[in-house]
């Protein structure tokens, strides 16, 4: 199985679980290494606010279902955090969580001569996060994000 493919079968085995416990995945990084591989798993409640508690707590209740189900080809270890305040962004729905807030972004490629920027989300589209840059408005759409973080302690 493919990384891709593992990926997406221990996202379908935690679902269920972080459902139940009113989680969501914000990340699943699978690292391989030499003996042993590495699960990274970033979760947070919708509203945000995850504990160290709440983390061990599904941490405890995923490691069965992944030992038995997970066909993880190698040991490995299980780290299960949150996210930080200075979190990656994916999702146009975490982006709407945090209007008001200031971003970084970098584009895949350049949009009107550049590829970072820094500013506060100020709307999200279905396609596109709206961006305001020294008061000016700028749209990034979702598709030439290649990486997004929150500056959590900045204020726009």
């Amino acid at each position: 199985m493919e990384i891709a493919e593992l990926r997406n079968h221990i996202e379908a085995l935690v679902a269920p679980i972080m459902t139940e416990l009113g989680l969501e995945l914000i990340d699943l990084a699978i690292r391989p290494g030499p003996g042993r591989w590495t699960l990274q798993l970033s979760v947070d409640y919708p509203q945000g606010g995850v504990t160290v508690d709440d983390c061990a707590r599904l941490s405890r209740s995923i490691e069965g279902v992944l030992d038995v189900e997970g066909n993880i080809p190698a040991a490995y270890n299980l780290e299960v955090s949150s996210p930080g305040v200075d979190r990656v962004l994916k999702r146009p729905s975490e982006f709407a969580q945090h209007v008001g807030r200031v971003v970084e972004i970098q584009t895949q490629a350049p949009i009107e001569g550049r590829g970072n920027f820094k500013g506060v989300v100020k709307e999200v589209t279905e396609t596109a996060v709206i961006v305001e840059i020294d008061t000016v408005a700028r749209t990034i759409p979702f598709g030439v994000i290649a990486k997004a973080r929150l500056r959590y302690f900045e204020k726009g």
